[in-house]
């Protein structure tokens, strides 16, 4: 939260950003919007409060964890995939090479 931190020292009154997919980012979002403004919030409490409020406590386990992939994912894209990962023409086709099939499918008739 570097830029959080940035923001508070120098004072602004807030900020924008820009998500193609915004329902997608509300935990994020979420976290964001708290911790730019207040020191002691924790992505853990936010995304705690987020899921109690939205798929209530008996899913809390399962979101946590889920939460956790996804960030896992999400930093391993970031810095090893963005090419494929951020929306823009031939973002997918780049990494496809036409080739024959293999003969390896097998069909359920």
């Amino acid at each position: 939260m570097e830029l959080a931190k940035e923001l508070r020292l120098h004072g602004w009154a807030g900020f924008g950003t820009r998500y193609w997919l915004i329902s997608d980012h509300d935990p994020c979002i979420a976290y964001l919007a708290r911790a730019t403004w207040d020191t002691a919030a924790t992505a853990d409490a936010v995304y705690r409060d987020q899921i109690a409020s939205v798929c209530g406590e008996a899913a809390m386990l399962d979101m946590l964890e889920l939460f956790s992939e996804l960030e896992r994912i999400t930093i391993t894209l970031e810095e090893h995939g963005l090419g494929l990962t951020f929306p823009v023409p031939g973002m997918i086709m780049k990494h496809w090479t036409p080739e024959p099939m293999s003969g390896r499918a097998t069909s359920n008739t």
